[in-house]
């Protein structure tokens, strides 16, 4: 209790006032649609957690006390850790689209690999009675009409 004495005003209202400002910027990123809640549960967790260390400092103090460290060496390794969160999960999901790229790109190779296999097919089962050219109406090239 001793420690709450202790601490200026300004070191709890700051904490607090960022906190409410990241809040309110990632709910008004969402409403214009411009972050996913996937994103905005992160952030706003991180808010949270910003809000209850800012309103309940002696957790800070009871950790400080466990860790046997001093308070700005705490508050560094917090934010690190929020930032090491946000990046691990940002690493996470490039990996997955990653992945889901390398096979949407290796699905289109096999459907236009079955593709040009149809179009062979049904131009060696044209009859050799129609006239040259007759059987393919689509331009071969993007550039060419006739």
């Amino acid at each position: 209790m001793i420690a709450l004495l202790e601490m200026p005003l300004m070191r709890r209202l700051v904490p607090l006032a960022f906190a409410l400002l990241v809040a309110a910027a990632v709910f008004e990123m969402i409403r214009r649609r411009k972050l996913r809640e996937e994103f905005a549960t992160m952030w706003l967790t991180g808010a949270i957690g910003l809000i209850v260390l800012a309103i309940f400092p002696e957790i800070l103090f009871w950790l400080q006390d466990i860790l046997r460290t001093n308070f700005l060496t705490l508050v560094v390794l917090t934010g690190f850790g929020m930032v090491a969160m946000i990046l691990l999960h940002l690493t996470v999901l490039a990996s997955r689209q990653s992945t889901q790229i390398r096979r949407l790109s290796q699905r289109l190779a096999i459907q236009n690999q079955e593709l040009a296999s149809l179009k062979s097919d049904a131009a060696a089962d044209t009859p050799a009675d129609l006239p040259a050219g007759a059987e393919d109406d689509s331009p071969d090239e993007p550039g060419e009409s006739n």
